[in-house]
């Protein structure tokens, strides 16, 4: 019993190395999965792949490319159609003037929450 004691510390210690990550290889294959998803989502959205690799010059090619290229395969097997990218452009905010906001008062209180004023607590 006083041997399993002795060990007991030891086999726990073991069972905590895959958290150590000494070779940083946890780290890697997180970034051949996402540079993986980064292709497969290129290739959904119709995108080349050479403006995949472009929008993300960190990922590794490699890994974009089988992601890319499986998701073609997968697409081409369940006749897919590609689904672009709806690219929303953002106009320039115009400053409200006074007589846009007295003209228009009704959609101004139908977008603003009331507001009520806080009661004073008294001491008890």
């Amino acid at each position: 019993m006083k041997k399993f004691l002795v060990l007991a510390p030891f086999f726990l210690a073991l069972t905590g190395c895959d958290y150590l990550d000494l070779n940083g290889e946890i780290e890697a294959q997180k970034q051949i999965k996402n540079a993986n998803a980064i292709g497969a989502g290129c290739k959904q959205a119709g995108k080349s792949i050479e403006d995949c690799y472009q929008s993300n010059p960190k990922a590794p090619k490699a890994a974009v490319f089988d992601g890319w290229k499986s998701m073609d395969e997968y697409m081409r097997e369940n006749n897919m159609q590609i689904q672009p990218i709806k690219e929303e452009v953002i106009e320039e905010q115009k400053p409200t003037t006074p007589a846009s906001v007295a003209s228009s008062p009704t959609e101004n209180k139908a977008q603003a929450p009331e507001i009520k004023p806080s009661e004073p607590k008294t001491k008890q």
